[in-house]
Order: structure tokens, then C-alpha cells, then sequence
């Protein structure tokens, strides 16, 4: 009886074993809880009608990392021009603690080319003497015309070979030294102008201003009128104060097309409407912007151009804060193909619960140097409009919100 009593009991213990016997041999099936074939879709975006512009002005000649000189480049001619800062009329002689006047034994200038084509032969680079009145408001017109053979200082000529470098002219002659020579109205201040000329249509961009130790240089070698032979000989450097470079016949921006680069620079803004089920239930694998040019790429061969793209902090037209950049492949000079750019780690911040504006801002670089320009068309042009490629994944039930 007793025995009969124990079976019974554990009878239904021994189902419930059974039951739940584990296959290990055999597929996994909970389809309310396991993850399965996810869904992986395409869509093409249209730039927002009118969602997009250009601004013109944010780097101006001069202000960029280098200065153009061309000579029947195709889009462009350009001449460069810079000024140094004043010279001293006297040197501090610490020995008796005075100033005294100086003659000048020499001077030397120098610049840097940064960027030339080097297929192009027999290029020469000629300084002029400018009027130390160079300013911003100086157009094409107003160096050119004092670029004459009265005003020319020195030319010198570029080794074929030579791509980038460190060039100078030293002038001990009194004939070069009377082109150097201050007035009263100078100020002891030296302007000069830069024109190159070459056996084929070229440019090279040299260093400006902002670009360290190969900025335009100006230094004079002195012998000081002191009777203190030690302090004799004396180096005076000018720094530059003011550069710029002026271009003839400079593009007009179209209004109803996208352009980047360009002097004074321009940058685009585009803008595209994201539709929520992506915002919110879609996982983005990749994101393409597809810009078409209007024209074929113009510039110099060898000189890498990119258009640099940005995403939006907030959007606030021409002034609004970006976020990180993404390069696009190097524009090819000839082509008028379809650039694409990858950028789904930029669209990604346009989804989740607090997204950021689903707009770009593009410019060019190097900015306010480069001698290409790029043009696409925009929302208002009746084909090529820049477009949004997306491929995402549907999000699990249990992964929406």
C-alpha cells in the first residue's frame, strides 16, 4: 500500500520531466522572444525643395593657407601680392646705448611654392615692386598695371623638377638695390606683386601669410655707422602684414545652383526630410549623398581638391555650428561624374530621442587657396538634384518604442 502510495506521487513529476527534455540536436523555435531574418531596405531621398542654398563670403584672398598665381590657367587668372611690415630707419647699438643710421649691403627676398604642376616646363616666377598703398580694396586691374618691366625686382626660374620649396633672391647690385630703395612716402614699407609664366598654361600656389616659415620673407643685410665693430652687421626681417592674391574675371554664384569653393569662398547647405518610421524603427547600415556637377571639374593638375561635409548642431542658415567632418574622394579635374560621399555615421545622429537637423553643410579644401570651384545642381534644377541614398534594418518589435 505504502509502495502504491509513492508511485502515484511521483507519476506526474516524471511527465513533467519528460516534457521538458531539452533537444539539443533540433532548432531553436521562440519566435516571441528570438530574433530572425531581419528586413534590410533601400530608399533614395530628394534634397528638401528649396531646402538648399549658398553663402558666399567666408574666406576671403589672402585669408586662405596659400596664394594663387596663374598664367592662362583654364577658370582662372591670377596674380598674388603682399606687404611687409615697415622697416627701421635706425638699429639699436647696445654698446652705447644709441641708434644709428645704416647703408644696406643687401637684401633678400623669398617665397615658397607650395603646389605646382611639375609637367609644366620653364616656369618663372617675377617680383615687382608695388605701390606700399596694397590694400583689400585692390582689384585685377590695379596690380596688373604695375606689373610692368620698370617695376620688376628679379625673376627667378623653377628647376623642372622641383615641386614644392624654399625660393629666394639675393640682390647686391646697386641697379637691384635702387628698386628696393625707400622714399618718404614709402614708409619703409615694401609691397610686391607675383606673376609666373611657364611654357604651358599653369599656376602654383605659394605660401601666405598665416603659413609660418614659408611665409613671404623680406630681410636686409646692414652695416650699422657705429665705431663699435662687433655690432656692425646687422640683419634686419620683415615679416608680412598684409597678402592677398586678385583674379580676373571672377565666376558670378548662381542662386538656383550649389557652389563650394571658390574666392570669396562659398559653402552649401542642403537639407533633407527624414521620414519618422526611419527616425524612429529603422536601423541605418548606409548612407550615401549624391551630388552632381554641372560642369566638369577646373583647377591645377596635382593639387588635391575634397569637399569636406558636416552635420548640423542646430540650423541657423549661413552661421550654423557643424559637427564632425567626413571627406569626400578627391575631385578628379575633367570629370563631371556623380560624386558620392559616405556618410551613414553622420546620418545616424539624425535618428533616436533627441536627433539632430538632418542637414549638411559643405565646403571645399583647401578653402579660399584652391583653384577649383565645384558647382552642382540643386532642389530647383530640373534633374541631378542632390539625393540621400539609405539602406536600413527594420528594428525588432521588442527594439521599437
Amino acid at each position: 500500500m505504502h509502495v502504491i502510495k509513492r508511485l502515484g506521487w511521483a507519476l506526474p513529476f516524471a511527465g513533467v520531466l519528460l516534457a521538458c527534455r531539452e533537444q539539443l540536436t533540433a532548432p531553436a523555435s521562440c519566435p516571441a522572444l528570438c530574433p530572425g531574418n531581419q528586413t534590410v531596405l533601400d530608399t533614395v531621398l530628394d534634397a528638401t525643395p528649396s531646402g538648399d542654398t549658398s553663402f558666399v563670403g567666408y574666406v576671403t584672398a589672402g585669408q586662405g593657407s596659400s596664394l594663387r598665381v596663374s598664367d592662362s590657367l583654364p577658370g582662372t587668372e591670377d596674380r598674388a601680392a603682399f606687404r611687409f611690415t615697415p622697416r627701421v630707419d635706425s638699429v639699436f647699438v647696445s654698446s652705447d646705448s644709441a641708434y644709428h643710421q645704416f647703408n644696406v649691403d643687401s637684401v633678400q627676398l623669398g617665397v615658397s611654392v607650395l603646389q605646382r604642376d611639375t609637367l609644366v616646363k620653364g616656369l618663372y616666377l617675377f617680383l615687382y615692386r608695388l605701390s606700399p598703398t596694397l590694400d583689400s580694396s585692390w582689384t585685377f586691374d590695379s596690380v596688373e598695371n604695375q606689373l610692368t618691366p620698370a617695376t620688376l625686382v628679379d625673376s627667378i626660374m623653377l628647376d623642372d623638377t622641383l615641386a614644392t620649396g624654399r625660393l629666394t633672391i639675393t640682390i647686391r647690385d646697386s641697379v637691384g638695390l635702387s628698386k628696393l630703395s625707400f622714399t618718404v612716402l614709402d614708409s619703409t614699407r615694401l609691397a610686391i606683386g607675383v606673376r609666373i609664366q611657364a611654357q604651358a598654361p599653369t599656376g602654383v600656389r605659394i605660401g601666405g601669410a598665416i603659413s609660418g616659415s614659408l611665409a613671404p620673407s623680406f630681410v636686409s643685410f646692414v652695416h650699422v655707422q657705429t665705431p663699435d665693430t662687433t655690432q656692425q652687421l646687422r640683419t634686419i626681417a620683415r615679416g608680412v602684414s598684409f597678402n592677398t592674391f586678385v583674379t580676373r574675371n571672377l565666376p558670378v554664384p548662381n542662386p538656383d545652383l550649389l557652389g563650394i569653393g571658390g574666392v570669396p569662398s562659398e559653402r552649401a547647405l542642403i537639407r533633407f526630410s527624414i521620414p519618422p518610421f526611419i527616425r524612429d524603427s529603422t536601423i541605418l547600415i548606409r548612407a550615401t549623398l549624391e551630388l552632381v556637377p554641372t560642369s566638369a571639374y577646373l583647377g591645377l593638375p596635382g593639387d588635391s581638391v575634397f569637399i569636406i561635409v558636416r552635420g548640423l548642431l542646430s540650423d541657423l542658415g549661413a552661421k550654423s555650428p557643424t559637427t564632425t567632418a567626413i571627406r569626400s574622394p578627391e575631385l578628379i579635374l575633367g570629370s563631371a561624374d556623380t560624386l558620392r560621399i559616405e556618410m551613414v555615421h553622420l546620418a545616424q545622429t539624425w535618428e533616436g530621442a533627441t536627433p539632430l537637423p538632418s542637414g549638411l553643410f559643405l565646403t571645399l579644401t583647401p578653402e579660399g587657396s584652391s583653384f577649383t570651384r565645384a558647382e552642382y545642381f540643386s532642389s530647383r534644377s530640373p534633374s541631378g538634384r542632390p539625393r540621400l541614398r539609405l539602406t536600413y534594418a527594420l528594428r525588432y518589435p521588442f527594439e521599437r518604442p
